[in-house]
C-alpha cells in the first residue's frame, strides 16, 4: 500500500479490529479509512464495489 497509492483493501473486519487473523492490524493508522474498508457479508457487494474501483483508476483487494 506504501507503493500503490491507489490501493483499497475491504473485507470483513478488516479495519479497526485488524481481521480475523490481525494481519491488517494498524493499516488504518497507516493508510486512513478511505483505503482500508470493512464491508458486509455479501460477495455480490464486495466485487460490485471492487469492480467499481478498478473502473475509477483504483486497484482493489477483497
Amino acid at each position: 500500500m506504501e507503493r500503490h497509492h491507489n490501493l483499497v483493501i475491504m473485507g470483513q473486519d478488516v479495519a479497526e479490529y485488524g481481521g480475523v487473523f490481525k494481519i491488517t492490524d494498524g493499516f488504518v493508522n497507516a493508510f486512513g479509512k478511505e483505503r482500508v474498508r470493512n464491508t458486509p457479508i455479501c460477495e455480490s457487494a464486495i466485487v460490485s464495489a471492487g469492480m467499481g474501483l478498478s473502473i475509477n483508476g483504483f486497484k482493489a483487494v477483497d
